[in-house]
């Protein structure tokens, strides 16, 4: 077996869809009890998890409730152009994936 060079580890991952979602969807200032970063970790979470936003907020010991990650969501986010930010983001994700190189 060969043992790759380079490696990406889960928070390597983690930090650059983050840094991809906050660019992209615009969640990077701060609210009067939660920010950007949090609300994006929170939507990571529950979409990795196959969890609703509620229980990851339950589980978490993040201070702020399911509906406080909504507002946050609805003062940044425009429903009417959410196909194209998942397109967008969609693009920018797949940007970010390495090509497979042939051994």
């Amino acid at each position: 077996m060969i043992i790759p060079k380079e490696s990406l580890s889960g928070e390597d991952i983690r930090r650059a869809i983050e840094d991809v979602l906050g660019k992209h969807l615009g969640l990077t200032g701060k609210g009067y009890k939660c920010d950007g970063r949090l609300v994006i970790n929170v939507l990571m979470t529950a979409a990795i998890e196959g969890r609703v936003i509620e229980s990851v907020c339950d589980d978490l010991t993040i201070g702020v409730t399911s509906n406080t990650i909504r507002g946050y969501l609805k003062n940044r986010l425009d429903v009417c152009d959410l196909r194209e930010q998942e397109m967008q983001m969609n693009l920018s994700l797949s940007d970010c994936v390495p090509v497979a190189r042939e051994l």
